[in-house]
C-alpha cells in the first residue's frame, strides 16, 4: 500500500487506527480499527454520511467495540507461544 497516494486526513486515520491497534495490544491493523478511528471524528465525513443515512454514530460505534474486543492480542499469542512445547534440534 502506498500511503503517499492517500491524502493527508487518509494518512491520519490509517495511523490513528494503527495507534489504536497498539494502544489495545492487537496484532495487526484491521478495518475495525480504521471504523473506529474514524467515528470518532465528530466533523468528519463518515459521522456525516452515516447522519444522512439516518444512522447514529453512537450506534455504529455500540457495534465496533465488541468487535475491536474479539480480535487476538498480543499478549494471548505470545502466551501461546510460551505454552508449546520446545523445538528439539535434529542430530545430524
Amino acid at each position: 500500500m502506498q500511503q503517499d497516494r492517500f491524502t493527508i486526513k487518509s494518512q491520519e486515520a490509517i495511523q490513528a487506527a494503527q495507534r489504536l491497534a497498539d494502544e489495545r495490544r492487537n496484532p495487526q491493523t484491521t478495518p475495525e480499527h480504521l471504523l473506529a478511528v474514524l467515528l470518532e471524528q465528530s466533523e468528519g465525513l463518515v459521522p456525516a454520511v452515516l447522519r444522512k443515512l439516518g444512522t447514529q454514530p453512537a450506534a455504529v460505534r455500540q457495534t465496533v467495540t465488541p468487535a475491536l474486543d474479539s480480535l487476538p492480542t498480543r499478549a494471548l499469542a505470545s502466551l501461546s507461544r510460551s505454552c508449546a512445547p520446545p523445538r528439539r534440534r535434529c542430530a545430524i
